[in-house]
């Protein structure tokens, strides 16, 4: 993440490595404590134990949709790429 960065010359704009890695911190702690609350509530209505791994089955899903779909997207638009 550092290399890109400075690849990009991310260094040169406004924009602040330690502000990167802050927001990125940030938002890893909202997402694990929701993970939490959301499997507990999982448990307490459904009554399995498992609920919580099969809901992460369907997270596991959407995320891999998701990522790969602005994979592709990214990948089209992006003149490094063409250049190869």
């Amino acid at each position: 993440m550092i290399a890109e960065y400075h690849n990009r010359g991310l260094d040169k704009a406004d924009l602040l490595l330690s502000e990167i890695f802050g927001n990125m911190t940030t938002l890893s702690s909202f997402v694990a404590i929701l993970a939490g609350v959301s499997g507990d509530f999982l448990v307490q209505h459904l009554a399995s134990r498992v609920a919580p791994f099969l809901a992460c089955v369907v997270c596991l899903a959407v995320g891999a949709l998701l990522i790969y779909a602005r994979w592709v997207c990214i990948r089209d638009s992006c003149k490094w790429d063409r250049q190869r």
